[in-house]
């Protein structure tokens, strides 16, 4: 389990409703954690779940540059638009290599069903 996908089941429970004790509980981590994730993603706090190997975070920032939420169908179309996405306000390098180790995984995967 990568701290990513910890982030989004914290950002996920928090966003139906659970408490941060509550969440806290569940992931078997402190309070002070679970608030300390829950402030770094406030912005992006959704019930939408991101495909796997996105963080919310990035899902997000795909979203607010393109206006699409990503998945495996539009995964071309942000790749084809990922210099469009460095030029936007508040996409960063670290965003940016997310996205593009998602979209090579999703490549990876369709190479393997051929």
């Amino acid at each position: 389990m990568s701290n990513v996908e910890r982030n989004n089941r914290i950002i996920l429970r928090r966003a139906r409703g659970s408490s941060i004790s509550q969440v806290a509980a569940v992931e078997g981590i402190s309070v002070g954690a679970v608030r300390y994730i829950l402030s770094r993603h406030q912005f992006c706090i959704s019930e939408r779940v991101p495909p796997p190997g996105l963080s919310v975070r990035s899902a997000w920032c795909i979203e607010q540059v393109f206006g699409i939420w990503p998945s495996e169908s539009n995964a071309e179309e942000i790749a084809g638009r990922m210099i469009e996405f460095l030029r936007a306000p508040g996409s960063t390098m670290r965003i940016w290599r997310e996205i593009e180790g998602w979209i090579d995984s999703l490549h990876h995967s369709q190479a393997g069903k051929s």
